[in-house]
């Protein structure tokens, strides 16, 4: 049968012939649609170029700002010892695999 939320089982239920017409419907709707479409895609191309262009142009500031206020490694203090647990949790047999 047919399941509406499972697209692969349209395929079994349409023969060949069927599939054709149905592809050829859908191509003669989209192109019928396609003058009125046609600025919506390319507002959307065009969209989507100046936010990538812009979303780098951020990223280079945000980099060379974190780069100005960038402390060395040899200049940060030692961190002091980890303190050991009253009583450590022992977990038996599991450090015999390790």
């Amino acid at each position: 049968g047919i399941d509406v939320m499972k697209p692969s089982t349209y395929d079994a239920a349409l023969g060949g012939r069927m599939k054709r017409e149905l592809r050829q419907q859908i191509m003669k709707r989209m192109v019928r649609d396609m003058p009125t479409l046609m600025p919506f895609m390319v507002g959307a191309a065009v969209g989507a170029v100046l936010n990538r262009r812009d979303t780098r142009r951020l990223a280079a500031r945000v980099r060379a700002d974190l780069r100005k206020i960038q402390v060395p490694w040899e200049e940060l203090e030692q961190l002091p010892p980890l303190e050991q647990p009253a009583k450590p949790l022992r977990l038996r047999g599991l450090h015999k695999g390790l």
